[in-house]
């Protein structure tokens, strides 16, 4: 039977419900997550409606997003322009106060700075500060025209700390790579490295995801609903790693007391698995049989 993909909007509320606070099970919740969707499509509904009643009375269209989404690029190109990795920096996104719209129409901007240098590795840096300015705590970012264009970028959600995010499209290396007490879920691919150094994140990638899958992650829980590469679980810690499909070689690296389980094909399993780490496989019809220790 094909596995049914998540439309983003469902997927947050799932993550919500799978992970729900600190990693504990709780019910499902519909309205958590179609909440934000239901004012993202009311906002922009009200804008494009006063656009419509002010050019039938002749006084020309509004703009469908406020003025400042204008200075929050001009922030970002005086940002790229210092060259600076993994620096978070506030203090040019404080001067916004960006809404969640805002920082949604920016990711999609992106694509016009795409040659700019270092913009893979560097543009996630100002994401997280928008994020982290805004009085909002939903976030969604749109990377479907980057992904045409070929482009996936790096540390999405770096150092993203007591927020939830939600990504349309791929994402490259380093997704949450050490953020806090957040949910992230990425509509696609992710590459290497998903929740590295992260501490008590939910995490779900809708596709496959890279090499050193929630590597050295701390009290986290982490789903990949398609492929993982190799090592799985690489240093975590007291964390739990779910692959709804087949895994690469290995598996449980180092892990110190986390529970991992791969629903398909496990092409080998670590020497070195830490103690109090648990491997499971599925079975093919719902259950997990234990293969590490047996």
């Amino acid at each position: 039977m094909q596995r049914k993909r998540f439309e983003l909007g469902e997927s947050l509320s799932t993550m919500i419900a799978i992970i729900g606070d600190r990693g504990k099970r709780r019910r499902y919740d519909p309205d958590l997550a179609e909440k934000i969707n239901r004012e993202l499509k009311e906002e922009e509904r009200r804008l494009r409606q006063e656009s419509e009643e002010m050019k039938n009375e002749g006084l020309g269209p509004v703009m469908l997003y406020p003025k400042n989404i204008e200075d929050i690029c001009r922030g970002y190109e005086e940002f790229m322009e210092l060259n600076q990795e993994l620096v978070i920096p506030t203090e040019i996104t404080d001067k916004f106060n960006p809404t969640k719209k805002q920082i949604f129409e920016f990711s999609r901007r992106l694509v016009d700075y795409k040659d700019l240098k270092e913009f893979v590795r560097n543009t996630a840096n100002y994401l997280t500060a928008l994020m982290h300015s805004s009085e909002d705590d939903d976030f969604f970012i749109d990377f479907t025209k980057l992904n045409k264009k070929g482009i996936k970028l790096d540390y999405i959600g770096c150092l993203l700390e007591n927020k939830k995010l939600g990504v349309y499209g791929n994402a490259g290396d380093f997704v949450g790579d050490s953020a806090k007490d957040s949910k992230i879920i990425v509509n696609g691919d992710a590459g290497d490295c998903v929740g590295r150094r992260g501490e008590r994140l939910g995490i779900i990638i809708d596709g496959n995801a890279g090499n050193g899958l929630g590597s050295n992650a701390i009290s986290s829980k982490i789903i990949v609903n398609g492929n993982a590469a190799g090592c799985v679980g690489l240093h975590s810690k007291n964390s739990e790693i779910i692959v709804n499909r087949d895994a690469g070689m290995y598996v449980g690296n180092y892990a110190e007391n986390s529970i991992i389980k791969i629903r398909g094909s496990i092409q080998s399993l670590a020497d070195t698995i830490g103690e109090g780490t648990k491997v499971y496989k599925g079975n093919g019809i719902g259950r997990w049989n234990q293969v590490y220790p047996k």
